[in-house]
């Protein structure tokens, strides 16, 4: 499964993702371009550190300009910022990453990103704040 694929799901549905190809770290935010995703269920509520709407600006930022500038980089990628994490975590701390042996538990729908001829789209269902470069005073 990649970013094309991945089906969406109530925002508040939590997930397993088991990574299947490449994966880099931006900061706090898991990227990769390729998974297995398995659905869970769906939780009343969020975490205590959990914000509904995560601000992930100037890390999706970077992720565009790599995809932009690296000419090794995946066309299509999926962003899971850590404040979504329901695993490997010890309040606002990371405290493991996830293998192909430890999947992810993930709340809600990552943010996908899908590169082409045309340029970059960047996809986050409203869950996620995300200013262009121009808002942000590039």
């Amino acid at each position: 499964m990649n970013a094309l694929t991945l089906p969406t799901v109530h925002p508040m549905m939590v997930r397993e993702f088991t990574p299947t190809g490449r994966f880099e770290y931006f900061g706090g935010v898991l990227v990769l371009d390729t998974f297995d995703a398995r659905e869970g269920e769906v939780v009343e509520s969020r975490l205590s550190y959990d914000e509904d709407e995560v601000d992930c600006s100037n890390r999706i930022f970077q992720i565009t300009n790599w995809l932009m500038m690296d000419g090794s980089a995946p066309t299509n990628v999926t962003c899971f910022p850590s404040r979504r994490w329901r695993n490997m975590r010890e309040g606002e701390e990371i405290t493991d990453h996830p293998t192909r042996e430890k999947p992810l538990l993930y709340i809600g729908n990552p943010i996908r990103i899908a590169k082409s001829d045309k340029g970059i789209s960047v996809f986050g269902r409203g869950e996620f704040i995300i200013k262009s470069g121009v808002e942000l005073g590039y």
